[in-house]
């Protein structure tokens, strides 16, 4: 053996373990030769003696002295494949702060080597979770949540179905993924609410056009022109580099701002009665069908959408399918909005404007009167700020305007500055932001860990920047 390593062949288990204790061989990382480490079998219970071509595992991580226990977390599975076995981690992760509503105990990353998962099998195990119940209340209901981020950044924290028995809570799982513990019933009840929408990533740009009814029906249906306030007012909530076109429909129709614009009071200008004077007949389809050549960038980082209000029945239905397949195939997200114009313009609604908005990966907006079509554009304008990152810095413009609502404290963050306080750490990396959905999966709340103050250079007051500091929010004694 080599007299200058205390373990030749890397596998785990020093040479004096293999020749007194395992009788393994110490210059051979697998023994047996099936493909697991000789350190790794003594770890999981198999015998490094011995082939076996199915591994059943059963694995919980040791804890150093005085490292935290206030969950432990395991897993157990029949299936996993030698390479799995051998890169088999479980890891403790800062994805859930201790101040989190919710919190029971530590997030666990659970990991394998991601080529020693077959693309045509992939994974069955059951992941479980020791806590302590005396720590927890009497309503607590322990939950297990997968935390995934995507490509983008992009967190979402999903509930798993969990069983608990006694102080164990424990899930069937198919990926290894970030798990974390929590209560559920603190979760749900204590955050803010919105519907669900489909966030896979974030854009830099936006490019929007306003597609407006302008028929002659508007002048019973919306007589105070509420349609054109409430389209100013998203107008000023919009992106300061938001590219902005306004299209009028009725007998004809036309883009009243000549193309895209970034100017907000002159695109709001337009939003006047000088322009829209009720009249005409209902040409929607052709209108949408005409704004698709006002779009401007094809980047995948920009985004693209309509926002279409209407108030009566299109003349040209049958184009319904083919605008539905145009926007797909230039990426344009068509939000619509129906104002009622009737008992008959719901079933109206239901088989177009829905279907529209539905079918381009938009949202549907039923108003039952003018004076609701502003509940319509402020949800649209929080679908916009939810997915544009206009700084680049890692957190939305809507995490950025509404920090409040996941860390109970306010910072003032600037949207177009991606280093708010200038301390060389991105506003996003200061403060990582998690989607938590609901038990029946059709709402979402935003919750996050502050790591730093994005708005202070120092967050704990003890002279060491944020940047080099490694506990940015504990000020030593």
């Amino acid at each position: 053996t080599n007299p200058l390593k205390a373990d030749s062949d890397d596998d785990g288990l020093n040479d004096r373990e293999e020749l007194s204790t395992y009788r393994t061989l110490p210059l051979v990382a697998d023994t047996d030769g099936d493909g697991v480490t000789d350190g790794i079998e003594v770890l999981h219970g198999f015998d490094p003696l011995y082939y076996t071509d199915g591994f059943n595992v059963s694995y919980s991580p040791s804890f150093a002295q005085g490292e935290d226990k206030t969950v432990i977390p395991s897993l157990s599975s029949t299936i996993l494949t030698p390479a799995q076995i051998n890169s088999l981690e479980i890891v403790r992760d800062s994805s859930i702060s201790k101040g989190s509503v919710g919190y029971i105990g530590d997030a666990f990353a659970f990991s394998v080597d991601e080529e020693s998962i077959p693309e045509d099998t992939g994974v069955s195990m059951e992941i479980g979770f020791q806590f302590d119940a005396r720590k927890i209340s009497d309503y607590a209901k322990p939950t297990i949540y997968a935390i995934e981020t995507n490509e983008y950044g992009i967190a979402q924290m999903k509930p798993v179905d969990t069983t608990v028995n006694g102080n164990t809570a424990s899930a069937l799982v198919d990926k290894f993924t970030t798990y974390v513990l929590m209560d559920r019933t603190a979760l749900e009840s204590e955050l803010t609410w919105m519907d669900v929408y489909n966030i896979d990533r974030n854009y830099d740009n936006l490019e929007i056009i306003f597609v407006m009814d302008d028929s002659g029906s508007m002048t019973s249906n919306d007589p105070n022109n509420e349609r054109l306030t409430v389209a100013r007012d998203l107008i000023e909530k919009l992106p300061a580099n938001a590219k902005m076109g306004i299209v009028k429909f009725e007998s004809s129709y036309g883009c009243l701002t000549g193309g895209l614009i970034e100017d907000k009071e002159t695109a709001k200008g337009y939003l006047t009665t000088n322009e829209f004077v009720s009249s005409g007949t209902t040409r929607m389809y052709e209108a949408i069908n005409y704004s698709f050549n006002i779009f401007e960038s094809t980047d995948a980082n920009t985004m693209r959408m309509m926002v279409v209000l209407t108030d009566g029945e299109a003349d040209s239905t049958s184009m319904h399918s083919s605008v539905i397949s145009t926007a797909n195939a230039k990426g344009v997200n068509i939000y619509t909005i129906g104002l009622s114009y009737g008992s008959s313009s719901s079933s109206y609604f239901d088989s177009y404007l829905k279907p529209l908005a539905e079918g381009t990966d938009g949202e549907f907006y039923y108003a039952s009167d003018a004076a609701n079509l502003a509940d319509a554009f402020e949800a649209i304008g929080e679908k916009i700020s939810l997915v544009t990152d206009i700084d680049g810095d890692g957190l939305s413009d809507y995490y950025e305007n509404n920090t409040n609502i996941f860390s109970g404290v306010t910072y003032n963050l600037d949207m177009n500055n991606p280093d708010t306080d200038g301390d060389g750490l991105l506003d996003g990396e200061e403060i990582v932001t998690t989607i938590v959905y609901s038990v029946d999966g059709t709402q979402m709340s935003i919750t996050g860990v502050v790591y730093s103050n994005p708005s202070l250079k120092d967050s704990d007051g003890d002279g060491i920047l944020d940047r080099f500091d490694p506990q940015p929010m504990v000020r030593a004694a």
